[in-house]
């Protein structure tokens, strides 16, 4: 695993304010049946935070083309490399260091997942977006420094605001933030036309910041962190939904696909949905970048959504040994996805079982040629095996 440091602006501010526990506004994750000036919330539409069933099988079969592979591009399980770019600001930069370190240390984790550390201090949405931005000419230097090839640059995980912007009028300032987050999208496919996936990730809480004495820039200052989760969703949706240069298939494809990496706010010291909270502590004398714990807290939750969500385990874990006759749609196994409060399981030849990772088996069925819908509003939330005679396969429960 690699990291590189780009040299960036540094700031000092003033103190952090420590009793900012909280803005009182509600994380995404938990508003899906709950509007916010008449915007239904949760992470994707109709107020689910599940990917809707269609597109989520279309962006299973293309995550199919995610391979270790030679700097030409050509296929190589055994030598070949995925990179992963970290793009944002500082603290993208730790979060994407600490996910980085979790993963040296976690066996299951594949090794030909290279991670590129592109992030730097006081870089703003405003200084990336365009393709003339001198900041890609340094990614693109430190992309052959590393010995990459451009090729093997498959997939960018993104957390970056417009440092500048102060707008926080709902939803006109989510919506022009979606704009400025879609350009960089189409920057990214210019700059790196193999990235098949981009993973975007909220921003943390940044109620402690000092508005009145701190010299960070405005677009900081809260609740444009709580704006920028719902910027994130915004950007989602519009793909979902087939918005005209959204397409990110075919020869006429002008983004990469976008899904949520973790979504990283809560509201000060109350957790979220995930139980993810932030304290005082976690931050540095700013009030905004993340100090040890804070960086710790972002890299576990970006390493669980890696290898629990179904678009990334089968890259960022270790391939399953295969036979060298068995074609890609082996890989995707018994074809389960979550959706809707449910798993949905295409039909097969064989019997299946769902079970919890303690071994109880939560339900079952004999072959059935139909497509099968599983209730699961009634289990926990956690991880779950699918298993149709002598395959399986790992889906989430929210």
């Amino acid at each position: 695993m690699l990291f590189v440091l780009l040299v960036g602006v540094t700031y000092s501010g003033a103190q952090k304010v420590c009793d900012a526990v909280g803005i009182g506004y509600v994380p995404l994750t938990q508003m899906t049946n709950e509007p916010w000036n008449g915007v239904l919330g949760g992470l994707y539409p109709n107020g689910s935070n599940n990917r809707p069933y269609d597109h989520d099988l279309l962006l299973l079969k293309h995550a199919l083309t995610v391979q270790a592979c030679k700097p030409d591009g050509s296929l190589d399980i055994r030598n070949g490399q995925i990179v992963v770019l970290g793009i944002g600001s500082s603290n993208a930069k730790s979060a994407f260091s600490s996910l980085e370190r979790i993963s040296t240390t976690d066996t299951l984790c594949n090794r030909s997942v290279q991670f590129l550390n592109v992030a730097q201090d006081g870089l703003g949405l405003q200084n990336v977006a365009s393709a003339n931005s001198g900041y890609w000419s340094e990614v693109e230097n430190a992309v052959a420094a590393q010995g990459f090839a451009t090729s093997q640059v498959q997939i960018a995980w993104v957390m970056i605001d417009d440092t500048e912007n102060t707008d926080t009028v709902f939803p006109r300032a989510a919506q022009e933030l979606a704009d400025q987050l879609y350009d960089l999208c189409k920057t990214i496919k210019v700059k790196f036309p193999s990235v098949k996936f981009i993973h975007l990730s909220s921003r943390p809480y940044s109620g402690y910041i000092d508005p009145t004495e701190t010299s960070l820039g405005m677009g900081h200052i809260t609740p444009r962190d709580y704006i920028h989760g719902w910027a994130v969703k915004f950007l989602i949706e519009r793909q979902i939904n087939g918005s005209a240069g959204y397409a990110f298939t075919g020869a006429h494809s002008e983004i990469p696909a976008l899904v949520w990496s973790s979504y990283l706010w809560s509201d000060g010291t109350t957790a979220n949905s995930d139980g993810l909270s932030w304290e005082c502590t976690d931050f540095e004398s700013d009030g905004f970048s993340l100090a040890t714990s804070g960086s710790e807290k972002a890299g576990r939750s970006l390493h669980f959504q890696f290898s629990q969500d179904q678009l990334s385990m089968g890259w960022y874990t270790r391939p399953v040994p295969m036979s060298v006759s068995a074609n890609h749609e082996s890989l995707l196994q018994v074809h389960a996805v979550v959706s809707d409060g449910a798993i949905h399981i295409a039909s097969t030849d064989g019997d299946v079982a769902i079970m919890n990772l303690q071994g109880k088996v939560m339900w079952s069925t004999s072959s059935s040629e139909n497509d099968i819908d599983v209730p699961t509003s009634s289990w926990p939330s956690g991880v779950y095996v699918v298993r149709s005679g002598s395959e399986s396969e790992l889906v989430t429960v929210r």
